[in-house]
């Protein structure tokens, strides 16, 4: 097909008042928009297309309101999940912003768009963590009535005892590596480091709490850990490392054991071991051969880079993720075969990535994914000229050149006879608007429209 007969039929299709691909909604269409859901209620396209156009007017609580009555059709398309992500981020509904985009990640078309997402999701996970831990603090007296979850661990950041600035990332370092090897027993529940840390923040614990047996008792009981693992750090004449550890028993409040180890701080990985095998001993968890080595497993083999790495995990705890990406690199630069280094760095350029991106900007790259959505027919206020006429097929045509390229004039013809400049006579009815309730009219007879259309570069 000539690109002049397809023109025309585009501009046909705007006179009987059905376009078969939409331009992006703006709050402009909302009056539009509104017409057609209030037509059709269950239309999904119509529904998404609303709620994009009030999310781009700032109107985000409508906006919610609307996707969600799309989402509930369980036929959305991948937009409604994006723009329900990007909203709820707006309203700061962290939880509602993380099950959105992951549908998306799932349902969407548009695979960079899809890729960008992926990352934006571990930035939810981390504001929804402080969420909960907020919420947590709210209502303390109600969890702490509550009895822990049998088998249960967290571990706290250790406490550095003394002034020594070169092993201060050991303090979350070595906690990491042992949440990963208490997790690699199987016989134990053992809550992630980013939720401990996140509790913790929220109740603005000092270094010198963490080691407090109330202060233990009282954080465990709130992330519902039947056991809190805190200890410290002591550093030795001759670079000696002593390590002590306590098992907290949250509900009684009492020690269940104590565990220490010590050793050249070059052997601070076998130190750590040693402890952790005191602690599963503590807990009576029974290890198969293949666990116990696993946990052997998990080291470095450069201190470098396990203190580098703990500097990572310090920057990202305090929202410093450039600075967390460059400590991960260089702890994998002293060990490329270190894994927790690789992963790290990774969650960090995700990190960092999606919190230097707004929503609107996420929503600037979101065209492709509206491309997604299929024809909606759309109530047209019927022209009261034929300049009014020629302005908005001109327009149409015009928000079209990305995709047809136009020639320096085109036609629109009905051999059928020529078009007044006064619609008031006309009596035909347009049967898709009557279909969805709606009085629109159509145009029998129309002589010949010459609409000039400028080509990208300013040329007529």
């Amino acid at each position: 097909m000539s690109r002049i007969p397809l023109l025309a039929l585009v501009g046909l299709a705007l006179l009987s008042g059905c376009v078969r691909r939409m331009p992006e909604p703006t709050p402009q269409d909302i009056p539009r928009l509104e017409r057609a859901v209030e037509a059709r209620p269950g239309d999904v396209q119509a529904l998404t297309r609303l709620g994009i156009a009030y999310f781009k007017a700032g109107d985000h609580p409508t906006a919610q309101t609307i996707l969600d009555r799309a989402l509930t059709t369980g036929q959305a398309p991948g937009a409604a999940y994006l723009y329900k992500g990007l909203v709820s981020e707006e309203l700061e509904d962290w939880a509602g912003a993380r099950q959105a985009y992951a549908s998306y990640v799932e349902r969407g078309e548009y695979g960079p768009l899809k890729e960008e997402i992926q990352d934006r999701l571990t930035l939810m996970v981390r504001r929804e963590l402080r969420a909960r831990a907020r919420e947590t603090l709210a209502r303390e007296e109600e969890i702490a009535q509550r009895d822990p979850r049998p088998g249960t661990v967290a571990v706290f950041p250790f406490r550095l005892t003394g002034e020594s600035e070169e092993l201060e990332p050991l303090q979350v370092a070595l906690a990491d590596m042992m949440t990963t090897d208490l997790a690699l027993s199987g016989g134990l529940t053992v809550l992630e480091r980013t939720r401990v840390r996140a509790l913790l923040e929220e109740m603005a614990l000092q270094e010198a709490g963490l080691t407090a047996p109330e202060t233990g008792a009282r954080a465990g009981r709130l992330l519902q850990a039947q056991h809190v693992v805190q200890g410290a750090l002591t550093p030795l004449p001759d670079r000696v490392l002593r390590f002590d550890t306590d098992v907290l028993a949250t509900r009684e409040r009492e020690s269940r054991g104590e565990a220490s180890a010590q050793d050249q701080l070059s052997r601070i990985f076998d130190v750590e071991k040693e402890a952790v095998f005191q602690i599963l001993d503590i807990l009576a968890v029974d290890l198969t051969p293949a666990e116990r080595q696993a946990i052997n497993e998990n080291r470095s083999e450069n201190l470098l880079a396990f203190l580098a790495y703990g500097r990572g995990l310090m920057a990202m705890d305090r929202g410093d993720y450039d600075q967390a990406r460059q400590f991960f690199g260089e702890s994998l630069d002293a060990d490329p075969a270190f894994g927790p280094a690789l992963e790290g760095r990774t969650e960090a350029e995700a990190l960092q990535d999606a919190a230097l991106t707004s929503t609107d900007q996420v929503a600037s790259r979101a065209m492709p994914e509206l491309a997604a959505l299929t024809s909606l027919p759309l109530p047209v206020e019927p022209p009261g000229s034929l300049a009014e006429l020629a302005t908005a097929t001109s327009s149409l045509l015009w928000s079209m050149t990305h995709e047809v390229v136009p020639s320096p004039s085109i036609l629109l013809v009905n051999p059928g006879g020529i078009l007044s400049d006064v619609l008031a006579d006309v009596q035909h009815r347009d049967p898709l608007q009557e279909a969805i309730g709606l009085e629109g009219v159509t145009i029998p007879e129309i002589g010949i429209i010459r609409i000039t259309i400028p080509r990208p570069g300013g040329e007529n």
